[in-house]
């Protein structure tokens, strides 16, 4: 079950409405003994357990509650949109999104003002390989509540699709602070900036690079708090790209004839920027003064990075993890100079 998509209204006559609009952080395993314990019929209780059911995982479970949902609404249950709904729900949670769709489609002719079958009809539309028909439904909502951020998401997954990492970017830089998303979008552009679109030859530019560095510190990650695992996990992943767009650097030097030591070392120095940009064109590669302006060479950003990867290593939830993580710390870190 997509997690982006929203959640139907509960039906205010409903016994179980009022307490459905408490809000609650148990997770579904929790929520749905709560549920139960719930004493009159409601079909928006069953409906809701529903999904909690799907967010776990257990598809069979989360039928029975719809089915029971069904017996309770009775004779209006074949024109009840909600069912529809969480029918589509059930079929995307086993992989038949075109099964999905048609439920959504009924949904949308009941509903065609509402966000909710839009962005779903999006989604299932881009997954089914239909980009023209899930960028209609998505705008369809973007264009008209840009604090929809599932419509920013979605649009921006068909930008990246399409190689337009830019385009993602200024899209889900369109998300407003006031909206939910807001944080969730301004990672999304990070990860953006730092990653690789479709395959690992893929790699960002110099300038997405030194965004992501200027970008990344102001970031709302961890609760706030200064350091923590995802700002780490984040950190990590930036460096990584940030090492590989190194290496592909010094390469490009060697194939243009200069020996790898030399190479290596015109890389690194620190030039002001205007000099390196203006000496782009002539290497055919990108200012690296974009990109390391704290790192003095190779082994800073490597060093940099293994720091980075031991403190995640401290933070691993396993031996497995853990072991992982120092054999990459070692794997990176900079050959000792004697």
């Amino acid at each position: 079950m997509p997690s982006g998509l929203p959640v139907p209204f509960p039906d205010a006559a409903d016994p179980g409405a009022a307490l459905l609009g408490v809000p609650t952080d148990s997770g579904p395993r929790r929520l749905i003994e709560q549920l139960h314990a719930f004493p009159r019929p409601s079909a928006e209780i069953r409906l809701r357990t529903c999904r909690a059911y799907l967010e776990l995982g257990e598809q069979e479970a989360a039928a029975q509650e719809l089915a029971i949902a069904v017996e309770l609404i009775g004779s209006a249950a074949p024109y009840d949109w909600r069912l529809s709904w969480h029918r589509a729900l059930l079929r995307l949670a086993d992989g038949a999104v075109a099964d999905a769709q048609r439920e959504f489609d009924e949904v949308y002719s009941a509903l065609p003002g509402e966000y909710a079958p839009k962005l779903a009809l999006g989604y299932c539309a881009e997954h089914l390989g239909d980009h023209e028909a899930a960028k209609r439904f998505y705008e369809a909502v973007w264009q008209r509540n840009r604090s929809q951020g599932s419509a920013a998401f979605g649009l921006a997954r068909l930008r990246l699709a399409a190689g337009d990492r830019g385009g993602a970017v200024d899209i889900l830089g369109g998300v407003p602070k006031v909206s939910r998303h807001y944080d969730a979008a301004r990672i999304a552009i990070v990860r953006v900036l730092s990653g690789r679109l479709g395959h690992p030859d893929a790699l960002p530019t110099a300038e997405d690079l030194a965004e992501v560095r200027t970008r990344l510190p102001r970031l709302y990650l961890d609760e706030g708090r200064e350091s923590g695992p995802a700002r780490d996990r984040l950190t990590a992943e930036s460096l990584e790209v940030t090492l590989d767009w190194a290496e592909r650097q010094s390469g490009a030097g060697e194939r243009m004839g200069e020996p790898a030591g030399h190479a290596r070392s015109r890389r690194w120095v620190r030039r002001g920027r205007a000099a390196a940009a203006a000496e782009a064109p002539r290497r055919g590669t990108e200012p690296p003064s974009l990109v390391y302006g704290e790192w003095e060479d190779e082994s800073a950003l490597r060093a940099e990075l293994e720091l980075t990867l031991r403190r995640l290593a401290r933070q691993a939830d396993s031996p497995e993890a853990l072991g992982a993580l120092i054999d990459h710390a070692n794997a990176i870190r900079p050959v000792t100079r004697v």
